[in-house]
């Protein structure tokens, strides 16, 4: 099991989001990331439905299925959502689902890489 490195720890992302919020295509880290559908309606946060890179979701690592502000123990969504709002405080709310094991996508501090999990982050809402 791989750490969440601390926010200290974590060297800053190269993001390419308009205002800080997500939208359904944006590059990170070199990287396209997509939504189905992204909700920016709501001041305090931005939203991201099915939240995938390269047709493979994020990985679960919490629990399923719930809403969760816990962060994932296979990738940094807290990391992730702070890189992308470029807020130091911001915190994350995040739809874990249950899936067949199967091969997801990780990001941690600005690496990507692969794991297999039985759920996946299934939306991400990164509150500023």
């Amino acid at each position: 099991m791989q750490g969440i490195p601390e926010l200290n720890d974590v060297k800053l992302a190269t993001i390419s989001a308009l205002n800080n919020t997500i939208s359904l295509n944006q590059t990170i880290d070199g990287r396209i990331v997509t939504c189905s559908s992204v909700n920016n309606t709501d001041s305090s946060y931005t939203e991201c439905s099915n939240l995938q890179q390269g047709g493979l979701y994020f990985p679960n690592g919490v629990s399923c299925s719930v809403w969760s502000s816990t962060n994932s123990y296979h990738w940094d969504a807290l990391g992730f959502c702070r890189a992308l709002t470029g807020s130091p405080a911001a915190t994350l709310l995040a739809y874990y689902d249950c899936d067949t094991s199967q091969t997801r996508v990780v990001w941690i501090a600005s690496v990507w890489s692969t794991t297999a999990d039985n759920g996946f982050t299934r939306t991400l809402r990164c509150y500023y």
